[in-house]
């Protein structure tokens, strides 16, 4: 199933219960929010199990929105008992940096199985368990999709 937000397009996979995310949307300061607040929202309604974070097309993530992630999103995101999260490295070392700090500062160590990635496939492999098979399907279907 595929969903468009404003600034998000998502991919979720019943199979292997993955949401798969990319930010699509213009640099806004509300629409970073707003799209996170979707990402809860979906997540609670899919309850997925399985987490592919494309950030490489990110904008640049403020101090505001820093702090917001940190002390308000996180939060709620811990509560979704997401299993795996495959994250698609941010393109500028500033959101690298910004993701690093806010995982070592507010997720739990150990709470789920987190893996850096610079290639969708790789992280896709990961997430399906090493069906290379089921990974190039659903590059595909994402690929038709946006």
């Amino acid at each position: 199933m595929i969903y468009r937000f404003p600034s998000i397009t998502v991919l979720f996979d019943v199979s292997l219960r993955l949401l798969w995310w990319k930010w699509t949307g213009e640099p806004d300061d509300t629409a970073l929010r707003e799209a996170f607040e979707q990402l809860l929202q979906l997540s609670d309604e899919l309850q997925p199990f399985r987490w592919l974070a494309d950030v490489s097309s990110l904008p640049t993530v403020s101090p505001m929105h820093q702090h917001w992630l940190s002390e308000s999103w996180l939060p709620q995101y811990r509560r979704l008992h997401i299993q795996a999260l495959a994250v698609l490295l941010p393109s500028t070392l500033h959101n690298q940096l910004v993701l690093e700090n806010l995982v070592a500062d507010t997720l739990p160590a150990g709470r789920c199985d987190m893996q850096y990635f610079s290639d969708v496939l790789a992280a896709l492999d990961w997430l399906s368990l090493m069906d290379e098979d089921c990974a190039t399907q659903l590059q595909q279907e994402w690929l038709a999709a946006v």
